[in-house]
C-alpha cells in the first residue's frame, strides 16, 4: 500500500517531484487527501476524484475501492453497508485485486 504523506506540507513537497496533472500526481493527491479526510473530500477534490475514476486512469480502482471502504466506515445504517458489501463481492468476483503495485 502506498505511504501517503501525513500532513499538507508533506504533501506539497512530494507533489514537486511530479508534474501537475499527471496519473502519478493526481493519484498521490487524492490517496493523501483520502488519508488526511478520514474519507471526506471537498467539492473540488471529489471532482477531481469522480474525473480520476470515469476516466479510468491509473490505480482508478485501488482509489474507488478505497474511498468505499473509507465510506463503509463512515455509513451510519446498515443498508449502505450491505451496499458496499455487495458491490465488494461483485468486484472480487471479477477478478478485481486488492493486492497492486505501486503507480509510480
Amino acid at each position: 500500500m502506498i505511504d501517503a504523506p501525513d500532513s499538507e506540507a508533506k504533501l506539497v513537497n512530494a507533489l514537486d517531484k511530479f508534474v501537475q496533472g499527471s496519473d502519478d500526481y493526481d493519484f498521490l493527491y487524492l490517496v493523501t487527501k483520502q488519508k488526511l479526510g478520514g474519507g471526506s473530500l471537498n467539492p473540488a477534490d471529489k471532482k477531481l476524484f469522480s474525473e480520476y475514476i470515469d476516466q479510468r486512469r491509473v490505480g482508478y480502482e485501488e482509489l474507488k475501492i478505497r474511498q468505499q471502504f473509507l465510506d463503509y466506515d463512515l455509513s451510519a445504517n446498515d443498508k449502505e453497508r450491505k451496499d458496499f458489501l455487495g458491490y465488494l463481492s461483485d468486484a472480487l468476483s471479477q477478478g478485481v485485486s486488492l493486492s497492486h503495485a505501486k503507480p509510480f
